[in-house]
Parts: C-alpha cells; sequence; structure tokens
C-alpha cells in the first residue's frame, strides 16, 4: 500500500516555511488522581480547552507523553487525544497487549497523577 502526501498552499504556507509562519504553543498539562471517564465516549474525558491557554484556537492540536511512551509514569502504554469537538482529552491503553486488539478508554477512577503531557498547538 502506497501512501499519497501532498502538501498543497494554505493560505500562502506550505512546505517547510509552514510551521514558522503560524503561531505555535506548547503547554505541559498534568492529570489528577481521578479520570474522568463517565462511560459515554462523547462526553467523557478530561475538559481542556487550548484557546484558554494559548490565546488562540489551534488547527492542529497533538499530545505528547513527557519522557516517551516507554518511561515508567502512568503516561506508559496509554495514548493521548484531543477531542476538538468536545474539548476534551481521552486517555486510551492497550488492555490485551499480548493480542491485536482496539484501545480502550482508560477506566473511570484511574490513578494518572503521574500522567504529563505536552500538548503542541499549531494555529492556522
Amino acid at each position: 500500500m502506497a501512501l499519497t502526501v501532498t502538501t498543497g498552499t494554505n493560505k500562502g504556507r506550505d512546505g517547510q516555511a509552514a510551521l514558522a509562519a503560524r503561531r505555535t504553543s506548547v503547554v505541559r498539562v498534568t492529570f489528577d488522581s481521578s479520570y474522568n471517564n463517565t462511560g459515554t465516549y462523547a462526553t467523557s474525558g478530561e475538559a481542556f480547552d487550548p484557546k484558554q491557554f494559548v490565546g488562540y484556537t489551534p488547527a492542529v492540536v497533538q499530545c505528547v507523553p513527557r519522557g516517551g511512551v516507554g518511561t515508567a509514569t502512568s503516561s506508559a502504554g496509554r495514548i493521548f487525544v484531543y477531542d476538538p469537538t468536545n474539548k476534551v482529552i481521552h486517555v486510551y491503553q492497550d488492555t490485551t497487549p499480548a493480542a491485536a486488539a482496539a484501545l480502550v478508554e482508560v477506566p473511570n477512577t484511574t490513578d494518572l497523577s503521574t500522567a504529563v503531557i505536552d500538548v503542541i498547538c499549531i494555529g492556522d
């Protein structure tokens, strides 16, 4: 299977100069000891509105665990995903590492107090 990559043009900014021409911010997020998973995908997750912290509505929001995925923190083995529609960060994990299976959202009351992520925000 092959990929098709198109750089295109976005408001006259493309290629290597694209990032330099956009507002870029990084904020650090530390979770608490009880993950707010209500069991309903659309409304679960930790509330996070990047505009509140960076002063603009980003076109791109990427969550990156501090220290990498394989470090000995509660970020290890977890994926952090920003949901722009509901303005929340979801946390997923692999509950069956020996088998190929979809990631599941971490259960309610999961202790994520040592989970620290950087949230990269890129403006339009």
